[in-house]
């Protein structure tokens, strides 16, 4: 039987949604003799993927890929960035909304979105809606997303600015499914 995981809609406005099927305790994937594993990333996400592994050995983790799909694609709405589906018996797949990523205005911006998504793919992580202070995209200290996780998008101005502090909090594994 498919047990999907999680299916997560990244919202570029104030609204975010989450919809959970079937959630059961994540203690491991099941084994499976019936899926074949499969690494498939489109050429546009690579440096990010390679920039997610890079982060994740900087902060003492060592993540392979052995199983994971990264395109771009439809998404529940057209305001949704990105989507991440992870089920039992399935290669993780993360589709990216191409209107929405052609808008971006930097790497920061991508590598955030991407960053997020394979939080939830790769890490299992689910949203952290906490805000902390920190430096906010007009160089001054006020209230920011805590985390990469955060159900909104992250500015890349503001990414960049606190980019050892979301690296080290997505990589802590504090919020797992």
């Amino acid at each position: 039987m498919l047990n999907v995981r999680l299916l997560h809609f990244r919202l570029t406005g104030l609204v975010a949604a989450l919809l959970i099927l079937g959630m059961t305790p994540a203690c491991a994937k099941k084994a499976s003799s019936s899926h074949t594993p499969v690494v498939s990333i489109n050429a546009a996400f690579v440096p990010h993927v390679q920039a997610f592994v890079q982060a994740a050995a900087q902060q003492g983790q060592t993540i392979t890929i052995t199983d994971l799909i990264v395109q771009f694609g439809e998404t529940p709405s057209s305001g949704d960035t990105g989507v991440c589906v992870w089920a039992d018996d399935a290669t993780p797949t993360v589709t990216i909304n191409q209107s929405i990523w052609n808008t971006f205005n930097s790497s920061a911006d991508e590598e955030e979105d991407v960053f997020h998504d394979l939080g939830h793919c790769l890490l299992r992580r689910i949203h952290d809606q906490s805000r902390v202070t920190g430096t906010t995209s007009l160089g001054t200290q006020g209230s920011i997303p805590q985390s990469v996780m955060y159900p909104v998008r992250i500015d890349g101005v503001t990414y960049t600015d606190n980019l050892a502090t979301y690296r080290a909090e997505l990589f802590s594994i504090t919020n797992q499914f």
